[in-house]
């Protein structure tokens, strides 16, 4: 499954997830919180992961959860036009669905 906010590979029985913003010292958006609830599933669903490495790019693990302003004045945390908790419901309901 391809990502675009987070890393994910495989090597043997352990799977690497990396934070992979480092120009926002790999700060959490919703996005990236959708994909490393993706990876952690797929990591869960593979048999042959023993161990689970999370990790951050750049110079920083993580500077925690993103709250800041896009340009044209919406939160960063409402990616789609919903509020964040809707935007993390929907979320949670699709994956009861598919899980």
């Amino acid at each position: 499954m391809p990502y675009e906010t987070i890393l994910y590979e495989i090597d043997g029985p352990v799977a690497t997830i990396t934070l992979n913003r480092p120009d926002t010292l790999n700060a959490i958006n919703p996005q990236m919180t959708v994909e490393l609830h993706q990876a952690l599933d797929a990591a869960e669903a593979d048999g042959t992961v023993r161990a689970i490495v999370l990790t951050g790019s750049g110079r920083a693990f993580s500077a925690g959860y993103g709250i800041g302003r896009r340009p044209d004045g919406r939160s960063s945390l409402d990616p789609t036009g919903v509020e964040l908790a809707e935007f993390l419901s929907d979320h949670m309901d699709k994956e009861e669905h598919h899980g």
